[in-house]
């Protein structure tokens, strides 16, 4: 009996060691572990924070080509090396920002992975400047999964033909009657035209050497007209001016962009071989506009998008424009200079579809057409970081947008980050949608999220980083403005 006691006790006792032991080695395992991460995650650091310098150096030079990157691993995990993973992604939040983001991850033999990820932000402020301070800088808040409306619509005076929106403000040009109305918050504003001229687009910039902001419009006689806007409650009339060759009526000023103390503006197509569709206006005195440049397209452009590229060692302005040529529905100019301004490229898409929008973020270049029949692409992305290259016209990816049976066309683009949104409308305006689709290329343009919103405007959307919010404009017997935002 003392016998079969004394083994109990023993065999307690060895349970007890056991537990004791174990313990021990699971402290001194965890002790080595961090005593390993503390020494590999100093490096880790290094070699993360070594991505966003990379980053940063390749957009001094060329902001627009700092792009996203995989390494392989540094070094081998057998044994006890340490092996590294380096990874950096990059974002285009608008043609002026990007958001950086560089990610190590470490293995040791025996030991579970680790990561460090580090980010930051780049901003191109001579983009910035150039496009009017018209550029969001920060990451959009919203998961966009979903679109919702941020208020109630807000009903329009007239009938709505495009929009811009600048810092939290949305300026719409309208017709019958003519009028540019400023909508900030609950507070409305207007600036009526006596003569009723046909108002076309809009886009306010603020002139950084001043602090003003000004509208500029295309309407008809008078094509370019120019509205100080800086006292939303008081705009004033500053100039206005008849582009050289270009006859008033029909043919009027009809898509605009400004961009760098320069109006680039074009009329629809003009069968007079002396008349000219495209116009550069120097308004960097904006009381006294000059006509600097033009030339013939000999066709219309319904979406025209100017930025300056460096390529070739060399930085140059190039313009993209989105046309109704049946051979060409997508043009790029060079006008670095403005008098001697030269075709790039010119791409010949399938079928006779007319070009309706561009955007473009980073090197990425989205365009939009007519709906194709019979199931045909009409959303397209294109690698513009060298439109002179042999195969700028490939497309990268390209989708049908048409997926509930309405016929539906392309009718603006814009975007940030990650999040593309496009506007579609079918040619009676009865059936309009905002789809939300994903700027990651793996992706393929993937439909994420929809929002209907009928009788939407051919012109009329537009994303306002300030805000994190799209704005967008309806016709009809009820003309509204709708303040769109994503689920955050």
């Amino acid at each position: 009996m003392s016998r079969g006691f004394s083994t109990l006790e023993l065999m307690i006792a060895f349970a007890l060691f056991c537990i004791v032991f174990s313990g021990v080695a699971a402290a001194e395992y965890g002790t080595q572990y961090w005593i390993v991460a503390l020494e590999t995650a100093s490096e880790a650091l290094t070699l993360a924070d070594r991505q966003l310098d990379d980053a940063r150096a390749i957009a001094a030079a060329d902001f627009q080509s700092a792009s996203s990157m995989d390494f392989t691993a540094v070094d081998s995990c057998d044994g006890t090396h340490v092996c590294y993973w380096r990874e950096r992604a990059v974002s285009d939040i608008s043609s002026c920002a990007k958001q950086i983001d560089g990610r190590v991850a470490w293995q040791t033999a025996h030991f579970p992975t680790s990561t460090v990820s580090l980010s930051d932000f780049l901003v191109d402020f001579s983009e910035l400047i150039a496009s009017g301070s018209d550029c969001g800088t920060a990451p959009s808040a919203g998961r966009w999964t979903s679109m919702g409306e941020r208020s109630s619509p807000v009903a329009l005076r007239g009938i709505p033909t495009s929009i811009d929106a600048l810092a939290g403000v949305a300026y719409i040009v309208e017709n019958n009657p003519s009028r540019l109305e400023i909508i900030n918050g609950d507070h409305v504003y207007e600036y009526a035209f006596l003569d009723d001229a046909i108002l076309s687009a809009v886009d306010v910039a603020r002139d950084v050497s001043t602090g003003r902001e000004y509208a500029y419009l295309a309407a008809t006689s008078s094509q370019l007209r120019i509205i100080d806007v800086s006292e939303q409650s008081a705009p004033v009339f500053v100039a206005s001016t008849t582009l050289s060759g270009v006859p008033a009526g029909y043919e009027a000023g009809w898509r605009l962009q400004y961009y760098d103390g320069l109006v680039y503006i074009v009329t629809r197509f003009m069968s007079r071989p002396s008349a000219r569709e495209l116009h550069i206006i120097d308004v960097s005195n904006p009381v006294v506009p000059a006509d600097v440049g033009s030339y013939k397209l000999n066709t219309s452009a319904y979406a025209i998008f100017v930025r300056d590229q460096y390529i070739g060692n060399a930085t140059r302005r190039l313009a993209y424009f989105a046309t109704t040529h049946s051979s060409r529905e997508l043009m790029v100019l060079d006008v670095t200079h403005p008098q001697n301004i030269a075709s790039v490229a010119s791409c010949d898409l399938p079928g006779t579809q007319r070009g309706t929008s561009l955007l473009m973020l980073g090197n990425t270049l989205y365009f939009g057409r007519e709906n194709v029949p019979s199931g045909g692409e009409d959303l397209y992305t294109f690698d513009a970081s060298d439109p002179t290259s042999a195969n700028f016209c490939t497309p990268m990816s390209k989708v049908d947008i048409n997926e509930d049976s309405f016929s539906r066309h392309v009718q603006a683009i814009r975007g940030t980050g990650e999040f593309l949104f496009v506007a579609t409308n079918n040619t009676t305006n009865a059936h309009g949608k905002i789809q939300i689709r994903k700027t990651d290329k793996t992706k393929q343009l993937e439909r994420a999220a929809h929002f209907d919103l009928d009788d939407l405007t051919e012109n009329g959307i537009d994303f306002d980083g300030d805000t994190d919010s799209l704005y967008a404009v309806t016709g009809g017997d009820a003309p509204m403005l709708h303040i769109l935002t994503g689920d955050e």
